[in-house]
């Protein structure tokens, strides 16, 4: 499980928390005559701190997935600290070899990405400017990738082709 699946499921984790003690401190007003709840839990229900801190563990969860990079990673469960990071580098009218590489604040231009499948890559907060852009490889899988859409676009010129990867659960990548 990686840092985000844990981030997101401490979060999940906190709000129902959060909600539960909220419902006890309700519930245990008004159920006030019965000793339904041990006192343990009645004391903990009650405490203003416990209930501070799990909505202080949940809105830092949010937040946390809220600034989380968007297009970080090629692949969701890259692993950032494998990546050779790039930073703020203006490419123009150039082949970039991409594998392996975290591409963070760069700037591309009439560029040719060169990806052979030989390890992950990302970008981050990049920006292309220009209208060409080529992708070559020289991995056959990645080839035939590359063929089948090129046949799509030739076969059926008035559709669209829409490319889309997932996470192998069937759920897709943004």
């Amino acid at each position: 499980m990686d840092l985000s699946a844990v981030t997101n499921w401490g979060t999940v984790g906190s709000w129902i928390l959060t909600a539960v003690a909220w419902l006890g401190r309700a519930y245990d007003k008004k159920k006030r005559k019965e000793q339904v709840v041990p006192d343990w839990l009645r004391s903990l229900l009650r405490s203003d701190v416990f209930m501070g801190l799990l909505i202080l563990v949940g809105l830092c969860g949010s937040i946390g997935m809220l600034l989380r990079p968007k297009d970080c990673a090629h692949f969701e469960n890259a692993n950032p600290q494998s990546l050779q990071i790039v930073r703020g580098k203006f490419y123009k009218n150039e082949v970039i070899e991409i594998d392996g590489k975290m591409f963070d604040h760069c700037d591309f231009e009439n560029v040719t990405f060169k990806y052979n499948g030989t390890a992950l890559y990302g970008f981050n907060e990049s920006v292309t400017h220009g209208r060409d852009f080529r992708v070559t490889t020289d991995n056959q899988i990645i080839g035939s990738s590359i063929s089948l859409i090129r046949f799509l676009q030739k076969a059926y010129p008035n559709s669209t082709v829409t490319l889309q990867q997932d996470d192998g659960y069937g759920h897709p990548v943004p």
